[in-house]
């Protein structure tokens, strides 16, 4: 590290500086020195210290090259890369750098949204999958949300991009069958605001339901008690007092069968939601299921996406 921060100071004030003129086949290229890195069109011009060194070049579409290169004072030195091209993921995953560039990571973690991740026994951010380690060996624990837990041990180097899938076996499928229980699979999905906006308006709807239904229930026996005393009264006066009273209870029928088909249509719309946003997919940050992550894909062609 401190090489590198001396190696840049060099560079920035230009004291004792040769220059290479680089020139490549690809869009761009990151020269690797140590730490320090830089990014080059073809034609640019590197500077670097007087001195022997070792420069590592990435390429987005082609394999790394090392190249050993002498700095003295002079004109500066033109030099020509002809790197191999990358032709599948495998080439890339292999023989590129370019991956732990493009993601700023050493370390891709893949798992399901709710799983905790230990690694070396300390836990990382859940919502963190993209990490820059140490190069050596390490232990990756996953404890999902339904008590069960994996283990790996893995290598990470600098230079290269580690991908590792902790998916819990047979989450989606968890999520599918908890997707029944209104709230309960985005419950599983860490999603706990969602999760609860899910139950109080599956409650809510519920109990306004039953509430209305009840009301519909005891309106219609009073409507229909009035009818029945219509059908025995023959004062004029009584009979408009039934027919008035009649009108405002078929009013006050329609109203709260209405509010209760309303209320019942809106639980059914909720939970039929419910299900289908329960058999999604969780989601958290670069964490999928099931694994869609294509860390090696070729950035010419498709892109370094994620989908879930």
């Amino acid at each position: 590290m401190i090489t590198a921060i001396l190696l840049f100071l060099q560079i920035f004030a230009g004291q004792d500086t040769g220059s290479l003129i680089i020139d490549h086949p690809d869009r761009t290229a990151t020269v690797i020195i140590g730490k320090f890195q830089q990014n080059l069109t073809s034609g640019d011009t590197l500077r670097l210290p007087f001195g022997d060194f070792q420069l590592r070049f990435g390429f987005p579409s082609h394999q790394d090259l090392l190249v050993d290169v002498s700095v003295r004072p002079g004109s500066p030195a033109r030099l020509r890369l002809v790197p191999e091209p990358i032709r599948s993921e495998h080439d890339r995953e292999r023989h590129s750098v370019y991956p732990t560039l493009l993601w700023q990571a050493n370390l891709i973690v893949e798992t399901d949204a709710t799983s905790r991740l230990l690694l070396n026994g300390l836990p990382i951010d859940s919502s963190l999958a993209r990490l820059r380690v140490e190069p050596g060996q390490y232990r990756i624990e996953s404890h999902d949300a339904f008590g069960r837990r994996r283990e790996k041990t893995l290598t990470v180097s600098s230079t290269r991009l580690t991908y590792v899938d902790m998916s819990a076996p047979q989450f989606q499928d968890r999520l599918r069958t908890s997707s029944y229980v209104p709230g309960l699979s985005q419950y599983h999905r860490n999603e706990l605001l969602k999760s609860t906006l899910i139950v109080g308006a599956v409650t809510g709807l519920a109990a306004f339901s039953i509430t209305e239904s009840i009301r519909a229930l005891h309106a219609q026996d009073r409507y229909d008690a009035t009818r029945k005393a219509y059908d025995n009264v023959f004062s004029p006066q009584n009979l408009i007092i039934l027919a008035e009273r009649g009108e405002r209870q078929a009013d006050e029928l329609n109203r709260v069968r209405l509010n209760r088909n309303m209320a019942m249509s809106a639980l059914a719309g909720v939970y039929v939601w419910n299900i289908w946003d329960g058999r999604r997919p969780g989601r958290a940050g670069y964490r999928t299921d099931p694994p869609a992550i294509r860390p090696f894909a070729n950035p010419e062609e498709a892109g370094i996406r994620l989908s879930w």
